[in-house]
C-alpha cells in the first residue's frame, strides 16, 4: 500500500480551528507518519477534531512542542515551505521545487517538512534551523496559499510521485553533519576567510551537504580533512605565539 510513512508533517503555531482540522485531514489524505504541532499553548480545539474528518486520529496522536529545535531533533532532513522567495542575493530564501524532496522520501530516511504561520510563515531564523526550503508555484501576484490547500497540494505532489519501494531506514547522519558543518566554520575563521560572508558560506555548504546526501563513510573522510586542516592552523598559530 502506498503511503508517505516516513514523512512527518509540521506545523508552527498554527491558528484557526478550521485550518488545522483540514491540514490534519489533508495530511491523513496521503498517509504521514504523523503531526508535529509547534507552540501551540491551547492544544487542540474541538472544532479542529471536527474538521479534520478522516485526520482525527493523526491529530488526536499528534505531538507538542514549544520549539522547532526540538520537533525537528530526530528527523534526518527537515524541509521548510515558504512563500518568500530569495536567490542569490538573499540565500536564505533560496528555494527549490518540490521534486527536491523526492530523493530524500524515497530514500526511507525520516523527513519533516515545515509549514509555517498563515499570516507570516516562516521567520528567518526558523528557516535557519531547516536544510533547505521548497516553495509551491502559483500565480505571482498572488503567492500565498491557506495552510490545509498548502499542505495537500505539496504531499499530493509527493505522493503520487514518491517510488513505492522506498529503501529502509537507516541511522541518522545528524550528529556527523553537525561535525562537518562545525570544523567548516572553524576552518573559515581560522583561515582568514571574511567575517561577513561566515554566515552566507555555511548556509550555502549547509544545503551543499544535504541535496548531495554522500553516504556515512564519504562524510566522514571530508570531515577528518578539515579537523586536520584546522589542527595544523592551531598548530601554526601556537608556534607563532612562541616566536
Amino acid at each position: 500500500m502506498k503511503d508517505l510513512n516516513n514523512v512527518y508533517v509540521l506545523l508552527v503555531q498554527p491558528t484557526g480551528e478550521f485550518n488545522v482540522g483540514l491540514a490534519a485531514r489533508a495530511a491523513a489524505n496521503f498517509g504521514v507518519a504523523g503531526l508535529r504541532l509547534i507552540n501551540v499553548p491551547l492544544g487542540i480545539a474541538s472544532a479542529s477534531l471536527h474538521y479534520s474528518s478522516g485526520g482525527r486520529e493523526l491529530l488526536l496522536n499528534a505531538q507538542f512542542y514549544r520549539r522547532l529545535d526540538d520537533a525537528i531533533a530526530d528527523l534526518d532532513y527537515s524541509i521548510a515551505t515558504t512563500a518568500r522567495t530569495g536567490g542569490r542575493t538573499n540565500v536564505l530564501r533560496e528555494t527549490y521545487r518540490p521534486a527536491s524532496i523526492l530523493p530524500f522520501v524515497n530514500s526511507g530516511k525520516k523527513i519533516g517538512i515545515v509549514f509555517g504561520r498563515e499570516d507570516r510563515g516562516l521567520t528567518n531564523e526558523e528557516l535557519m534551523k531547516c536544510d533547505f526550503s521548497v516553495t509551491i508555484d502559483t500565480y505571482e501576484k498572488y503567492r500565498v496559499l491557506n495552510l490545509s490547500h498548502a499542505v495537500a497540494v505539496l504531499l499530493h505532489y509527493i505522493f503520487i510521485n514518491v517510488n513505492q519501494e522506498r529503501a529502509s531506514q537507516h541511522e541518522p547522519l545528524i550528529r556527523l553533519r553537525e561535525v562537518f558543518l562545525q570544523e567548516f566554520s572553524e576552518l573559515m575563521k581560522k583561515s582568514g576567510y571574511p567575517e561577513r560572508k561566515w554566515q552566507e558560506t555555511w548556509l550555502t555548504m549547509r544545503r551543499l551537504l544535504v541535496r548531495s546526501d554522500p553516504e556515512e563513510w564519504e562524510l566522514a573522510l571530508i570531515t577528518g580533512s578539515l579537523r586536520a586542516a584546522n589542527r595544523a592552523l592551531n598548530l601554526a598559530a601556537d608556534q607563532k605565539k612562541d616566536q
